[in-house]
Formats: C-alpha cells, sequence, structure tokens
C-alpha cells in the first residue's frame, strides 16, 4: 500500500547504499528494478517505474 507523496528514487549510490540482498527474494529484478506490482480486489496488477 501506498499513501502519500512519492518519488521515484533513482540515484544508484543512495539505492545500493539502502538495498539489502535479502530484498532480492521480493523484488525479483533488484534495486534496478523497471516495474512493480501491488495488490487490489483479490487480484495482482504491474505498473512500470519510469
Amino acid at each position: 500500500m501506498l499513501i502519500g507523496t512519492m518519488e521515484v528514487l533513482d540515484d544508484k549510490k543512495t539505492k545500493k547504499e539502502i538495498w539489502k540482498d535479502e530484498y532480492e527474494m521480493y523484488y525479483k529484478g533488484g534495486r534496478d528494478a523497471e516495474n512493480g506490482r501491488y495488490y487490489s480486489n483479490f487480484r495482482s496488477e504491474d505498473f512500470g517505474v519510469e
């Protein structure tokens, strides 16, 4: 769930600092993923990250 104002972080240095290797089990694209997924009405929806 996302609520509020968000910003896509594309600064590779900062992304590398906050990324943990164990996140890979949840985020298959790793810290450089170009898409995401959310769940709504008992189904999942994919979205792109630009």
